[in-house]
């Protein structure tokens, strides 16, 4: 019997010998092999119900974005703060739940 662990997945190789093959010097062997997937942590994640959106207010709240004030600043200062601006309007407007896996 052999153990191997591949990330996530324990293999157990289990070899039996059955005995000669007619009348020549070969052995049959019967290989059994397990594949056990080890359990991952738990974790959440958002599902998100884009076909029940709520496209017209999504819209106005993006209309009334000022969009100009997003441009300020270094690179890495305007694309967290669209980040911030786009998700905040999803998680508002677009209709979501929580799974746990």
């Amino acid at each position: 019997m052999a153990d191997h662990r591949c990330d996530n997945v324990i293999i157990i190789v289990r070899c039996s010998p059955l005995g000669p093959v007619g009348t020549s010097d070969h052995e049959a062997i019967l290989t059994r092999i397990l594949f056990r997937r080890t359990k991952d942590e738990s974790s959440t994640r958002t599902l998100w119900q884009w076909e029940d959106t709520n496209w017209e207010q999504l819209r106005r709240c993006l209309e009334k974005t000022n969009w100009a004030s997003l441009s300020q600043g270094d690179v890495d200062q305007q694309v967290e703060r669209l980040t911030e601006v786009l998700l905040g309007a999803q998680e508002r407007w677009v209709l979501h739940k929580q799974h746990e896996d």
